[in-house]
């Protein structure tokens, strides 16, 4: 459900910061030590920032899953000893079911709400 939150910058510019120290504090206390603390939260910096850049076009739904499926797929297949293709894909499948299922109506449903 956390990552339903990556889309937040596309509303609140704030939310970059906000998201990127939420998976600073996940990954600290996730016990998957420094790699996934650094990259995972750079990872994190990075498409944020770029979903907030494409903010007014549908390309903002595609950072999360596209930046997480590859760099956070690529550590954790060395972290977890797994082939690098299939965590490729399980992170990016995963991203997309968070970020499409449940990001894109909580999305829509502050837009309804004129919260922005």
């Amino acid at each position: 459900m956390a990552e339903a939150l990556t889309l937040l910058p596309i509303l609140y510019p704030e939310a970059i910061f906000g998201v990127t120290i939420g998976c600073l504090l996940s990954n600290f206390y996730g016990g998957l030590g420094i790699i996934d603390i650094v990259l995972g939260s750079l990872t994190t910096l990075i498409a944020a920032w770029l979903t907030y850049s494409f903010r007014k076009s549908w390309l903002a739904y595609l950072p999360p899953i596209i930046l997480n499926g590859i760099i956070v797929g690529i550590y954790l297949s060395y972290l977890l000893q797994v082939n690098v293709l299939l965590s490729i894909s399980s992170v990016a499948l995963g991203e997309a079911i968070s970020v499409l299922v449940f990001g894109v109506p909580l999305i829509n449903r502050l837009k309804k709400l004129n919260l922005s």
